[in-house]
């Protein structure tokens, strides 16, 4: 109770900080103009330059911290704890950028290098990213996690890239998930929870892959097609081989089978070899056959980013089961999870509000009791399509 009520006057310290923060923009903008220097200007700027190699090297010292630690807590769940954290922070912070639109103090836009799209200035992406490390840091590096937030603060006023409550707002988006992080990530995840983080990992790699490869060529929505119908051949092959009583067919079959173990359900080996990995592709080529290419590509990074962090945030972070017509067996926290982290990734190539709504629904879809003839559809072909349909109509809907 006392960790929950420090919890509570810390974000509101914080929120009061922000607050005051707007009037003093203008000050500290100017005090910071008074104290410069070439030689605090270079410095600024080589950190600027190497920023995300600090990140890394400060991330490697938390993770080896932690596994050198000497407690008995659960050393694999801190490391969790951190790495969700982090990402989530920054998550929420590319959304609020986006929905708030806030320009930068320097006037001068910076542009998303893979898409073009514009990055805007609120909350402070760098200072979110560096305080999410110092709130879910090991004790033994707090300092150090705060020695480097302080300086990456700085030097994002010194460049004239954010104002003063850019930053204040970053610091408060880090403490707000880290702290909600703490309170809901399981105690000890335990076999399955590992096997269903391999497999949403693969298939967030997959699904990645596959946004690229759609974007790239204009052909890939008919190769992957071609490969799902390729995929259903091979698994058939493995699931028949059980019952052939050639020696090498079988051996293919057990080195198949033990690859796909790894990252597939017992269940789903039995029933359907390599399930997950061939409706990714079916429905991620149907889309991308179907759609223009900006359309397809958002529709399938919301089936790669929002499907796979649905599964991993209920999993690990759940609490509150659906109820009717939603599964009962999914959680509402891992809808919401989806709906964001999908928003996110849509928003780096269609307007904010298209990609919320468009995730929203997919990630809803996904969520739902669909059957056809008493079978459950696959999310792996409802996600991409209903996204897509979406985004289509929202597009004709702005024209």
């Amino acid at each position: 109770m006392e960790k929950g009520k420090n919890t509570t006057a810390i974000m509101i310290a914080l929120l009061a900080f922000l607050a005051a923060s707007f009037f003093l923009d203008d000050i500290a903008a100017a005090a910071v103009k008074e104290i410069q220097s070439g030689l605090i200007t270079a410095a600024v700027d080589a950190f600027n330059r190497f920023y995300i190699w600090i990140y890394v090297a400060f991330l490697a010292a938390s993770a080896a911290a932690i596994l050198k630690a000497k407690t008995k807590e659960n050393k694999a769940r801190n490391i969790l704890a951190t790495a969700s954290s982090i990402l989530m922070a920054i998550t929420a912070t590319h959304i609020l950028k986006l929905i708030i639109q806030r320009g930068r103090p320097d006037g001068m836009p910076f542009l998303n290098p893979l898409f073009g799209t514009t990055d805007y200035s609120f909350p402070s992406g760098h200072t979110t990213a560096a305080a999410a490390g110092l709130f879910s840091a090991p004790t033994t590096l707090r300092l150090s996690w705060l020695a480097f937030t302080l300086v990456t603060i700085f030097s994002r006023l010194y460049a004239n890239k954010h104002f003063l409550s850019d930053t204040i707002a970053g610091l408060i988006v880090a403490f707000a998930v880290a702290a909600f992080v703490k309170s809901r990530l399981k105690e000890n995840p335990n076999a399955e929870d590992w096997l269903e983080l391999r497999r949403q990992l693969v298939h967030l790699a997959i699904g990645l892959a596959i946004a690229w490869l759609a974007w790239k060529y204009g052909f890939a929505g008919y190769a992957l097609i071609a490969a799902a119908a390729a995929g259903i051949l091979l698994s058939y092959t493995i699931k028949t081989a059980a019952i052939v009583k050639n020696a090498a067919a079988k051996r293919l079959r057990n080195l198949a089978v033990a690859a796909l173990g790894t990252v597939e359900r017992k269940d789903e080996l039995q029933r359907f070899p390599g399930r997950g990995a061939i409706m990714l592709f079916l429905g991620s080529g149907i889309t991308a056959a179907i759609f223009s290419k900006e359309i397809a590509v958002a529709a399938i990074l919301v089936l790669a980013v929002g499907d796979s962090m649905s599964h991993l945030a209920g999993r690990l972070i759940g609490k509150t089961r659906h109820k009717w017509p939603f599964i009962e067996e999914k959680m509402a926290e891992g809808t919401v999870a989806g709906i964001v982290f999908a928003s996110a990734v849509a928003a780096i190539i269609h307007p904010a509000w298209q990609a919320i709504a468009s995730s929203a629904a997919a990630m809803t879809v996904e969520a739902l009791h669909i059957k056809i003839l008493g079978r459950r559809i696959d999310d792996n072909l409802t996600v991409p399509v209903v996204a897509a349909v979406v985004l289509r109509l929202l597009g004709l809907v702005s024209q």
